[in-house]
């Protein structure tokens, strides 16, 4: 195999994950939109459309699904991004700007102020998966999709984490590499 061969793989299996991930986080915004508040201003606008498509996408998987339930589920869920968008720009508006694909802020940070907002995020696929599967036994296609859908919220979760933390690391990095140059520069001045 020649080394183009090899760079056409690369960037095919690149693209490949890049496009499993974009529907990681499409899947994710669904149990997102009911978990936080104060989303940044591009994270919902590009995810809800396709998000829908998604819910509608999984019906057919259900041979009884009831209609009504999922109905409501999905106008809550398309009322909830409105709102959430809604505020974006108001915030945005009103100067108090956030990380444009900020994921939002858990509802759970209210009842426990001093948690962490990175554990509360790992948590919440957990619980979102514990009530699909309590609900899966009323609802199999809500249940289903909550459940399908914590899946999605872990795994955006932690590649997020992995994100921060590697972004820790090179500004790390960064700060190490300046302190050098800097002694560097104060030792060839002293002669």
């Amino acid at each position: 195999m020649t080394q183009a061969q090899q760079t056409n793989d690369l960037e095919r299996v690149r693209r490949l994950t890049n496009k499993g991930f974009g529907i990681m986080q499409m899947a994710a915004v669904i149990p997102e939109v009911f978990l936080h508040h104060n989303f940044g201003e591009r994270y919902i606008v590009k995810r809800t459309g396709l998000a829908v498509i998604l819910m509608l996408v999984f019906i057919p998987f259900f041979p009884d699904p009831k209609p009504w339930p999922f109905m409501c589920f999905l106008g809550a869920f398309i009322v909830l991004a409105l709102m959430a968008q809604l505020g974006a720009v108001i915030r945005r508006w009103r100067g108090r700007e956030t990380h444009t694909y900020y994921t939002g802020k858990p509802h759970l940070m209210l009842l426990f102020p001093r948690a962490n907002e990175r554990a509360i995020k790992v948590l919440e696929p957990f619980l979102v998966f514990g009530a699909g599967y309590l609900v899966y036994r009323v609802d199999h296609l809500i249940g289903a999709l909550l459940m399908a859908t914590a899946f999605a919220l872990i795994m955006c979760v932690l590649v997020c984490i992995q994100h921060e933390r590697a972004q820790e690391m090179d500004m790390n990095d960064a700060i190490l590499d300046q302190q050098r140059n800097a002694d560097r520069i104060r030792k060839n001045k002293k002669f």
